[in-house]
Order: structure tokens, then C-alpha cells, then sequence
């Protein structure tokens, strides 16, 4: 017998040995039962795992500092902690929106007590972990169960495999990391398990005609009411697969009544409890719901009664609906209620914001690019830089398209309402996600579903196949079905690239507090009076309260918002110091800090302050190249396609005119922004009407007014609090400046310790100098 053939009769048996052992396994009735508990265990310990990565960087944050991700979880958990400490009563806030405070009752409760209700559970195992330990535990662990919450719901829609591979992609996939990592104690991880929840029992109630099922998919939405305002997408969601399924004529009957009690209970609940919730039954969002369960109770009306016959009920809801549609539109303008419907459904339309909500940017629109970033797997390439060349086609975007696909042609050919919820899901979740970058958070849970589907789909496809099933190949004598491999070499590399994906995502997630504030909020809370009060713009106002534990004038939650921002940014984009007095003494606030990130969040305060009339802002110039001519040096500074030529003397002084070209031409710069106000260089014409601002931050053109250059957050952030008389600083990390609000008496003091010198001051200087000739960094007036 030949060497190969030894080969052959080897290779033969060991493959017949293993699909034996495989079939044995695979027929066995425990392992038909119990089978998926060991991969669902696995994907719970990855989606554990990768969300602990960040808890090593939040480890080396200062000793006593909370130090927890983003800004709202710092909130969440103080709030948290001192209700858990006041026997769960919730206490009066002293330290938000000095003077007046907050009265935490107005908000939804579930996102306090869940995680202190669990903590106090976990601590009767493990006495030893605190509350803030478990508090960066939290959201990781919600997160990880998001991978056994998407498997019930894609076993219910199509198969455990299907179910599976969702809960894998879930688990690592880096649209819902960032907000269920470690530290992130926020309501998103509270509220994403319960959304998936109440669409798995959902989906169940309408399979099994449960009302059982259909009251816990009510409770899970109604914890999903109490817990976070992307709520309102969800219920929205719900009701147009309702919607359209009995406008289609293609729903279950047991709709009749599952949809009705699940809404009833989830929307009517907290009135009836008197809880505060994100969507009452008064609420637009919620008129649209019950306009849904009318329409429901009409199709079962129409057919109960025999209103119409079999052969004509599919015209029915059709017909009914333009009728409503037209009755409700005529009856807005004598109904506030309807009207507030149909300014709503526009609103959806096009997701308009108001002013200081369109500053917000995680309420910026995104693009496809974006999306695809976030669920896709550009981050595997730091882990396994082998596999560049196929990453990008292996991400779900792309196998979300391919799911997509496979549910229209299924919608096709059966007409089985369980893939138009998939795709109603799906697509609506990518519109809100373009409306809002935020929303994408959502988007996870159906592209992973959908994006499973689509693999499935492409793997059934393909060994179906009929030239696949027979196909063999030769290799060194030895005929062997090679092609059967494919498959799960495919899924293998699936796995793999976004696992990697994922984790290398999570290991660049780190505490929002870097060093700087860290030391900033260190310096608060023990180099500050304990009733101090913060006065900065709205964004660090929870760290002030939680790391920093001190009252702050405003905070990230914008409950105040329309009231108290316009305030604040009025007193920092003023030119004149009066302004920012006032702002001071009406709240009033001990100190005031400003950051280096303010320069470009000028933007957004100018946005406010001017009622969304106009936007001033500092643009950061680069500079491209020094050149030496004659007795000066031309420093030129580029601004996109256009150039600022700054010529330069010997002893830094500005020697010459500033000139702006353009490929339209050649302007002369107007003046330059100082510490002392506005510098006219009496340039001649044509004349740019802006300034140059030079600091040791970098060289900026306010712009497209030079009002920015100008404003009180330019005289105390980037010229130190020169000439601001009532305010002395009493910090400094080169990002972060704290200034200590003085009296008149101590102002007078201040001005005369700076000005006290033997050397006389010569103020009759007409130019100003740069210090440093060859980064133009630093100007001053001599």
C-alpha cells in the first residue's frame, strides 16, 4: 500500500471518528437542551471582560478622588450613594444650581435605586466592596448581560445560532462600549438590558399569545420609562411595527392584545404610582401609542363585528387610516393635544433643536461615515495587524446591509411579521442615529441581531450550494471536501476581528478626570471653604459637585439650561469685565474656573449668548514656515487655503503690516487682541476687519468678529486675569486656572503688590513684541 494512501485511510477515519462524536453530541436530549448555557456563559465573561479593561486607568487617578468616565456619571453616583446612605430617601441637592438647588424627586428614580438596591445585595457576599468600587462595576456588568438579552431575543425571531452569534457580536461590538465600560455608571447601561428585555417579551407575547409575557414586556418598559429619556425611540419604534403590520394586514391576532396592556402598563404606570417619568401619558409620544392601540382596536372591531367582509378587510385600515389622518389634522386646530402630536411627528421629521441643545454635541447629526466607525472594526487592526487587508469587510455595517437584504426577500416571499419587526427596528434606529450621534448607542443591539441574521444567511446560502455539497479537491493524492472549512474559517475570522475590534477599543477608554483636573478638584475640596461655590460653564459643574464637593452654578443635567446658560455666556463672551461682575454676584459664586477646552467651546457659548443670532469662535492658526528677510522675520501662519504673513524684528516687536491672502487677494490685518483691549496697527487699505490673538496657547483669529479675542473668557483664560480687578488667581496647571472672587478692599491690594516696582512703566509703546521669534506663541504689550 502506497504512502498516500496510509494518508488517505488515516485522514478518512479521523474525519468519520469526529462527525461520529459529533453527531453523538449533537443528538444527545441534553445537549439539545442545554447546549447554548456554555457559549451564553462565555459570552457574558467576554463582555465582562472587555468592559473591565478600563478600571486599570481609572486605578491611577489620585487617592480619596472619585474618579469615574464622562460627566453624568458622577451625578448618578453622589446622588446614588447619599440616597443608599439616607435609608433610599432621596435628599434635597444643596450642591446643584446654587443658590436655589435641585429637588431630585423630579427625575426618573430607577437609575438611583437599581444600582444601590444591587449593591446592597452583592455587599452581603462581598462586605468589603464599596459603593464606588461597585459603582465602575455596574455598567459592565449590565452590559455584559446585553449579550444573554440579545440571544432570548434572536432565538424568538429566527434560532439560537442566529441568537448566539447576536449576543457575540453585542458583547464586543464598540457602539454600546464606551457607555457600559467600566466607570460609566450612567442610564444608558441601566436601560439598554430592559430595552432588549421588553423586545424579547414582546416578541414572545405575540409568538405564545402570553398575556403573561406581554405584562412583563410592559414592567421592562416601563423600568426603561423610569431610567432614560431614549425611551421616547423605543416606544416610537414599537409603535410603527404595530402599526404597520395591522395597516398591512400582516399581524398575528394575538396583537389585539398583547400591544394594548404592554403600553397601558408601561405609559400609565407612573402615573398611577406617581412616579416621575420620561414619557407620560400626556405626552405626545404617548398620544401616539394610544393612537396605535385605537387602530388596533378597530382592525379587531372591524373583523369581530364582520363590518367587512374577508375578501375586502385588507382595504380596510388603509382606508381608515387616510379618514383618521385627515379627522385628526382638521381636528389640531381646535385640539392643543393633536396639535402637539403633529409638531412632534414634524419634529421627528427633521429633529430640530433649540439653541442650547443644538451646542450639545452628542446631539450633533452624524453621517455614514460616523456609523460605520462605530460598528465597525478599525480598532482589530491593534491587535491583529496580519488581517488589514480583510478588517474592513469584516464589519457588521457590512453584514448588516447583507442581513437587511435576506429580511426583505424573507418579507417577500413569506409575509412573517417577525422580519419586518427586524427591519423596522433596524432602519429606524440608523434614521435616529443620523439625527443624533448619541442614538447610535441604540443602533447596537439590531445591527448586531440583523448583522447575525445576515451571516447566518450567507452561511446557509453557501452550503446549500449544490456544487458545494459535491466539490472536492485534490491535494497530494488525497481527495478532500476542503470547501466545507470555508464556513468556519469565515466565522472564526468574524470572531476574531471584532473581538479584537472591541478590545482594543476598551483599552483606550480612560477616566474622563485627567491629571490636570484631577489636581484641579483635589485643590477644591481641600484648598477651598466647604460652601465655596463654582462658577464655569456647564459641562464640569458635576465634577465640581462629586470630585471636587463643592456648589456649582450649573451642571451637565441642563434642567436650568434655557434659564441659567445664556447667563453664564453672556458674562464670557462680553468685552466688558461689568458683565461678568453681574453674572458673578448673581448667583453667587466664590471662584471661577475656566479650562484650556473653553477656547473651543467659545463657539458654543457665543451660540447661546447670542440666541443662536451668530457664532463667534477662535480659530487655532498653524504655523506653516518662518522666513528671514532683511532685519525681520516673516512667521506665516496658515488658515486652510489662505496665509497670515506676521513680519517680525529684531526684538520681537510686529514690524510691518499683518497681511491676509487669499486667492482673491491681499488684505491688511485691522489690529491685534491684547490684554489691554484692541491694538489698532492702522493698516492700509484694503483693510481685514479682524485681529491676531497671540498667547502661549498658540496664535488664533477670533473670528468672523474679533468679539472673541476681546471677551472676558479671553481676558482670564488666555491673558491670566490681567485687568479683571475682582478676581485674583489662585491656580494654575497650565490647563486649568481657578480665580478666587475678591472684595474691593482686597482688589485694591492685588493691583498694588503687581504694579509695585522701582522700574518706571513706559505705556507710550504703539506696537506690540513677541517673545518668542520663532513660534510667535507668546505677545505682550511693552
Amino acid at each position: 500500500m502506497s504512502e498516500n494512501s496510509d494518508s488517505a485511510d488515516i485522514i478518512t477515519k479521523s474525519v468519520d471518528f469526529i462527525s461520529e462524536s459529533r453527531n453523538k453530541i449533537k443528538n444527545s436530549p441534553y445537549t439539545q437542551k442545554y447546549w447554548t448555557i456554555i457559549p451564553l456563559l462565555l459570552i457574558f465573561a467576554i463582555g465582562l471582560y472587555i468592559r473591565i479593561q478600563s478600571l486599570t486607568p481609572l486605578s491611577d487617578c489620585l487617592d480619596g478622588m472619585v474618579c469615574l468616565q464622562a460627566l453624568d456619571p458622577f451625578f448618578i453616583y453622589r446622588t446614588s450613594l447619599d440616597m443608599m446612605n439616607n435609608n433610599f430617601h432621596l435628599v434635597f441637592d444643596t450642591l446643584r444650581y446654587f443658590p436655589t438647588g435641585m429637588d431630585p424627586h423630579a427625575a426618573p428614580p430607577v437609575i438611583y435605586y437599581l444600582p444601590a438596591v444591587m449593591y446592597k445585595l452583592i455587599a452581603l457576599v462581598i462586605p468589603s466592596l464599596s459603593y464606588l468600587e461597585w459603582a465602575k462595576f455596574y455598567p459592565a456588568i449590565m452590559g455584559a448581560l446585553m449579550g444573554i438579552t440579545i440571544y432570548l431575543l434572536g432565538k424568538e425571531l429566527f434560532n439560537k445560532k442566529v441568537g448566539l452569534l447576536a449576543g457575540f457580536l453585542i458583547a464586543v461590538n464598540t457602539s454600546t462600549l464606551y457607555r457600559t465600560a467600566a466607570g460609566f455608571i450612567e442610564k444608558e447601561p441601566t436601560a439598554i438590558v430592559f430595552i432588549i428585555l421588553a423586545m424579547y417579551l414582546f416578541i414572545h407575547a405575540l409568538n405564545k399569545d402570553s398575556t403573561i409575557s406581554a405584562i412583563n414586556a410592559g414592567l421592562s418598559l416601563l423600568i426603561v420609562n423610569l431610567s432614560w429619556g431614549g425611551a421616547n425611540i423605543i416606544f416610537i419604534i414599537l409603535s410603527m411595527f404595530t402599526g404597520l403590520l395591522v395597516f398591512l394586514n400582516m399581524h398575528p391576532r394575538s396583537i389585539y392584545k398583547i400591544y394594548p396592556v404592554m403600553m397601558s402598563i408601561a405609559i400609565l404606570s407612573p402615573t398611577i404610582l406617581k412616579l416621575p417619568a420620561h414619557l407620560i401619558y400626556t405626552s405626545s409620544y404617548a398620544l401616539m401609542s394610544f393612537a396605535v392601540i385605537a387602530f388596533v382596536i378597530a382592525r379587531y372591531l372591524i373583523e369581530k363585528r364582520q363590518i367587512v367582509n374577508d375578501k375586502n378587510i385588507k382595504y380596510a385600515m388603509p382606508i381608515l387610516s387616510v379618514i383618521g389622518l385627515v379627522l385628526a389634522l382638521i381636528g389640531s386646530f381646535f385640539s392643543k393635544a393633536l396639535a402637539s402630536v403633529f409638531i412632534t411627528v414634524s419634529h421627528l421629521m427633521n429633529w430640530s433643536e433649540g439653541v442650547v441643545g443644538s451646542t450639545v454635541a452628542e446631539n450633533n447629526p452624524a453621517n455614514w461615515a460616523t456609523i460605520k466607525s462605530q460598528i465597525g472594526t478599525a480598532y482589530a487592526s491593534n491587535i491583529v495587524p496580519q488581517l488589514d487587508p480583510i478588517i474592513p469587510y469584516l464589519s457588521l455595517s457590512i453584514f448588516m446591509m447583507v442581513g437587511i437584504i435576506f429580511l426583505v426577500y424573507k418579507v417577500y416571499k413569506t409575509r412573517e411579521w417577525k422580519y419586518i419587526f427586524a427591519l423596522v427596528w433596524v432602519i429606524a434606529s440608523i434614521y435616529a442615529s443620523f439625527a443624533r450621534i448619541r442614538i447610535i448607542f441604540l443602533l447596537g443591539p439590531p445591527v448586531a441581531l440583523v448583522a447575525a441574521y445576515g451571516i447566518y444567511s450567507l452561511m446557509q446560502y453557501f452550503n446549500n450550494l449544490e456544487y458545494v455539497k459535491n466539490l472536492k479537491i485534490e491535494i497530494s493524492g488525497i481527495n478532500v471536501r476542503v470547501l466545507k472549512a470555508i464556513p468556519i474559517i469565515f466565522i472564526a475570522l468574524i470572531l476574531i476581528v471584532n473581538f479584537s475590534a472591541g478590545f482594543a477599543f476598551s483599552k483606550g477608554i480612560g477616566p474622563s478626570l485627567n491629571k490636570n483636573w484631577q489636581d484641579t478638584c483635589q485643590y477644591l475640596k481641600t484648598e477651598t471653604p466647604q460652601d465655596a461655590v463654582i462658577l464655569s460653564w456647564w459641562d464640569y459643574g458635576y465634577w465640581f459637585e462629586t470630585a471636587g464637593e463643592r456648589a456649582s452654578v450649573a451642571d451637565g443635567g441642563n434642567e436650568k439650561a434655557d434659564e441659567i446658560n445664556p447667563i453664564l455666556a453672556n458674562g464670557f463672551i462680553s468685552d466688558n469685565i461689568s458683565d461678568l461682575k453681574e453674572v458673578i454676584e448673581y448667583f453667587p459664586a466664590d471662584y471661577v474656573v475656566v479650562d484650556y477646552t473653553l477656547i473651543g467651546k467659545f463657539a458654543a457659548m457665543s451660540k447661546i449668548g447670542h440666541h443662536g443670532e451668530k457664532v463667534n469662535s477662535f480659530i487655532p492658526l498653524t504655523l506653516a514656515k518662518t522666513v528671514p528677510k532683511d532685519n525681520i522675520t516673516i512667521m506665516a501662519y496658515q488658515l486652510g487655503t489662505n496665509s497670515i504673513y506676521v513680519p517680525i524684528g529684531r526684538n520681537g516687536e510686529i514690524a510691518g503690516d499683518i497681511k491676509f491672502i487669499t486667492p482673491q487677494g491681499t488684505a491688511y490685518m485691522k489690529g491685534i487682541c491684547t490684554e489691554n483691549g484692541f491694538l489698532d496697527l492702522n493698516a492700509p487699505e484694503p483693510v481685514f476687519d479682524a485681529c491676531l490673538l497671540f498667547s502661549k496657547y498658540g496664535v488664533f483669529l477670533p473670528y468672523p468678529e474679533m468679539e472673541a479675542g476681546l471677551s472676558n473668557f479671553a481676558k482670564l483664560y488666555l491673558f491670566d486675569g490681567v485687568n479683571v480687578p475682582f478676581l485674583e488667581k489662585v491656580y494654575d496647571n497650565t490647563e486649568i486656572k481657578i480665580f478666587k472672587v475678591v472684595t474691593e478692599k482686597e482688589s485694591e491690594t492685588i493691583i498694588e503688590d503687581t504694579f509695585a516696582t522701582d522700574t518706571p512703566q513706559d505705556d507710550t509703546s504703539e506696537y506690540s513684541t513677541i517673545g518668542d521669534n520663532s513660534t510667535g506663541e507668546e505677545l505682550w504689550t511693552s
